[in-house]
């Protein structure tokens, strides 16, 4: 567990040495605002301060609040979790990371693909790993306030040290290296610590701290093995939890069925974050949706109102496992097409939710196409979709039906007050953007072109408008993007999309990786 307790601190003498003249205050005689602020102040302390929950009451019950609102567990700490964390303990916990580590592997294997032998081990320390948490978490009360955040990575230590140093996995103390303050909105510099180890080792391509030479594509497909577990006994329901998050970070792909077993242990859950990469093998991809299908239509909590998918992918990866596999059938497509029934399955689905935000998992256009005449969302208060359509090749009027769709659909969401229609891949970044605040509403459009839009789009939108606020619609003439984009990383931070649309770590991650990785002007 991340919380460690050192000896128990010696409180100082507060009677003055130096000077008989002036007196230190007893703490008992300081406000109560001002004892809070000392306490608080002491949290920010890189480490250590833990420790002092123990001078007295007072103390504790500040610290505490600290100490456990945020547990970054390994397997190893489940054993003694149950007798730390007691009942009233578990209160005070906001957000339980379960990073589980897997075997480790030599040269010998790190440019192969991942036996079964050796992945059917990886996934039997998963199953009894998360069948510990559970059981311990389905004990918690349920949570008040703010709730309880459950989320799950799994890496081999291996992973980082042969051809992938520069990249996260979630392992113990790689999050230590990102700070609350770095908020993404350019590419972040490499931390001295991070520099440093990534400074030589031809053997896996990297020269000067620079991966200069691309990873094998069996490599690449290692560290994206399949997370599949079949529970021979059934999981407990876990009543505390109502937020569950996989980060981009865990890049072994959990099972749309592992999901939806999960999820039916979840009765609370009122917040989902999904962030899984894009699957690299083709057969895998079509099953994936047809799974993903399934797990969206019968298998998201009733109780849930915030989901947020986001599917990752790297372009360059995407090339290397192409060259390599498609000549024998396999490998993924250059460009992922989102299944259509995917996007049905969501649309229905958000009948019940407050904010959907859903990036390259879904097609906006199979979203808005699906939608009845008679829906009406409730509640919901945002929609961020990604569309292929939207590039600067695509046929103006398949464009403009798609905005035109979007608000036919917005007509049915009277609480709605941001809708954003984007795209991001190398070369490309745009969106579209409805807004409604403060008693006013507007559209715009930003990116790479430039695009008129049409008189019948901005009607549309009007009607929306009126219909939300009274007024008139306001349209936003915003400056063509002029910079190279890179990559939908680049895209993400120069559009400046709505939070939640990824997690802020999560994209601060995605920068620092681009910085360093491999690309093909290095060779």
């Amino acid at each position: 567990m991340t919380v460690l307790l050192p000896p128990k601190p010696i409180l100082m003498n507060m009677e003055p040495t130096q000077s008989p003249t002036m007196r230190v205050p007893a703490w008992g005689t300081l406000p109560p605002e001002l004892r809070l602020m000392i306490l608080e102040a002491l949290t920010q302390l890189p480490r250590g301060w833990s420790a002092h929950a123990s001078v007295c009451k007072e103390w504790q019950a500040v610290l505490e609040k600290n100490t456990f609102r945020r547990l970054k567990l390994r397997v190893s700490c489940l054993d003694d979790m149950e007798n730390m964390i007691s009942p009233q303990r578990s209160r005070l916990v906001r957000h339980v990371w379960l990073n589980i580590e897997l075997r480790p592997y030599t040269c010998r294997n790190c440019h192969l693909t991942e036996s079964y032998s050796w992945w059917c081990a990886n996934n039997a320390v998963i199953r009894s790993a998360v069948r510990k948490l559970f059981s311990i978490l389905s004990r918690w009360p349920s949570a008040d306030g703010a709730g309880l955040t459950l989320e799950l990575s799994a890496q081999s230590p291996s992973d980082k040290e042969h051809y992938f140093k520069n990249l996260c996995f979630g392992g113990h103390g790689e999050d230590e290296d990102f700070e609350p303050d770095d908020l993404p909105g350019r590419h972040s510099p490499l931390s001295d610590n991070l520099t440093e180890y990534l400074q030589h080792d031809i053997k896996h391509g990297w020269v000067n701290s620079r991966q200069v030479f691309a990873p094998d594509a069996s490599a690449i497909l290692r560290m994206f093995s399949e997370i599949d577990l079949n529970f021979k006994e059934e999981l407990p329901r876990i009543n505390a939890v109502t937020r569950f998050a996989i980060r981009r970070q865990c890049r072994r792909q959990f099972s749309p069925r592992t999901l939806r077993y999960l999820f039916d242990r979840l009765p609370r859950l009122r917040s989902l974050v999904y962030e899984p990469w894009q699957c690299y093998k083709r057969v895998p991809t079509y099953h994936y949706d047809y799974e993903y299908e399934k797990l969206i239509e019968s298998h998201l909590p009733q109780s849930l109102k915030h989901l947020s998918l986001f599917e990752e992918t790297n372009e360059r990866y995407i090339a290397l496992i192409r060259e390599v596999f498609l000549p024998h059938g396999l490998g993924p497509d250059s460009i992922r097409a989102a299944s259509p029934a995917v996007g049905a399955a969501l649309a229905e689905r958000s009948l019940g939710l407050e904010t959907v935000s859903a990036t390259f998992i879904v097609e906006a256009r199979d979203f808005f196409q699906s939608c009845q005449p008679d829906w009406t969302w409730e509640g919901l208060t945002s929609l961020v979709l990604t569309s292929r359509m939207l590039t600067s090749a695509a046929s103006h009027e398949d464009v403009a039906e798609l905005l035109r769709s979007a608000a036919a659909a917005a007509l049915s969401m009277p609480r709605l007050h941001t809708m954003v229609l984007w795209n991001g891949i190398r070369g490309t970044a745009c969106k579209f953007s409805y807004r409604a605040e403060s008693g006013r509403a507007s559209i715009g459009w930003r990116g790479t072109w430039d695009l008129g839009l049409e008189e019948e789009v901005v009607s549309a939108w009007g009607e929306v408008a009126h219909k939300r606020t009274g007024l008139e619609l306001g349209v936003i003439h915003e400056p063509r993007i002029v910079e190279s984009v890179d990559c939908h990383v680049h895209a993400i931070a120069l559009l400046d999309l709505p939070c939640g649309v990824v997690d802020p770590i999560s994209l601060l991650q995605m920068q620092r990786e681009a910085v360093s990785s491999w690309r093909e002007s290095r060779m």
